[in-house]
Formats: structure tokens, sequence, C-alpha cells
């Protein structure tokens, strides 16, 4: 099974159940499923398909986690990159994956704007919060990708031996490197770990590492 498909399952199972508390954002499974729906729409109307990258510069909020499964919704790859991230690190691991797409944050446009500075593949950057005024050219505001459509996303054009995304190393032996994930890797790690603290439909868990899903 896809990753995505565990979010539409739950959605469906438990709409009303709290998924998500971010601050004081509490998001319910058909809240992140109908976000994520809408994000994907958006995403494939600029061009974002099947083994597309597209980098999640940001810290943990819950704007990245529709971001995450709004692009896993698109069939594309998502890679989640340290928002202390320097440019220059930031901009190789870009042009090593080819990403199209990058969604940032306002306050960390400075580095996000002079690393695509030195890229040619990505399409369009999107940013979370702010006037947008200082944003890259090409840049839309993510709640503007929110409001562009109904949220009628289809399934995933993909399998789940597709990969689901790219972690890259720290490069501190040398340069990062991308460890590729399948859908089927993540549901297997993902249910590993379920099963060995054997969480229950009842358990809350609270994250404080950067967000992934290994």
């Amino acid at each position: 099974m896809r990753v995505e498909h565990f979010l539409r399952n739950s959605a469906l199972r438990y709409p009303d159940k709290i998924a998500l508390v971010a601050g004081d954002t509490r998001l319910s499974f058909a809240d992140l499923e109908s976000a994520s729906d809408r994000f994907c729409d958006s995403l494939r109307n600029r061009g974002i398909g099947r083994g597309d990258r597209v980098i999640v510069y940001m810290d943990n909020s819950w704007e990245a986690v529709v971001s995450i499964f709004g692009a896993l919704k698109a069939g594309a790859i998502f890679s989640p990159v340290n928002p202390t991230t320097k440019a220059d690190k930031l901009s190789y691991i870009i042009n090593n994956c080819q990403a199209k797409a990058l969604i940032t944050r306002d306050r960390f446009l400075h580095v996000a704007s002079k690393a695509t500075a030195n890229t040619a593949s990505i399409v369009f950057t999107v940013v979370v919060g702010g006037s947008g005024l200082s944003s890259p050219p090409g840049a839309v505001n993510f709640s503007e990708m929110l409001a562009d459509t109904a949220g009628s996303a289809t399934s995933a054009p993909g399998i789940d031996l597709d990969l689901a995304m790219l972690i890259y190393t720290s490069g501190s032996t040398g340069r990062p490197k991308g460890v590729m994930m399948t859908h089927v890797n993540v549901v297997f790690a993902a249910t590993s770990i379920t099963t060995y603290l054997q969480n229950t439909p009842d358990d809350i868990i609270i994250n404080v590492l950067p967000i992934s899903f290994d």
C-alpha cells in the first residue's frame, strides 16, 4: 500500500478524530485529507507528477505535513531538509535530485532564495506565511494554493514500489547522499516501530525530531 492511502483510510474510518496537533492548530483526519487533496491538486496544476522531486525545507508544522501528503498524492517524491541547512548544501541537494519544487517558510526565504539562484531544475517555490513581497520569481503562497482548488485529488499515479522520499545524510564526511525509500520501505519501517511500541488507535505520540516517515 502507498503511504498516502493510510491517511485516506483513516479519514474514512475516523473523520472527526484529531490527527495532528501543532501549536494552536488541530486537524482532524478529514481536515488533513482535505487540505492535502487541495495541495495535491495545486501541485498537479503546476506540473508536478509521478517521480518528480519536491523539497520540504521547513520546520515541524501542520503545513509541512500537508505538503508531504500532498506531494505523495501527486505521485511525487518528497525530500525533507532541515531548515538549519545552509544555502550551499541546500543548493547541492536540489541539484543532486533535480527537484522541481521547493516548499519553505517565509523566515527561511533568505537561504532558500540564495540556494535556488544556483539551480536550474526548480520550477516554482511555495512560501508559507508572509506577504510574498521578498519571494523569488515564480513563488506562490501556500494558503493561496490551498484555496486554488476544491480538493478532488484522485489516487496517485503510481505503485507502492515507487520512491516515496529521499532522506539526505548530513554530509559530515563529504557531500550529502540521498537515501532512497520506497513506499514499501516506509510502511515496513513505520509498522516495525508501531508493532514494537504496541501502539493503539488511542495513543497520542509527541514528535520532537524533524518530520520524516522513517
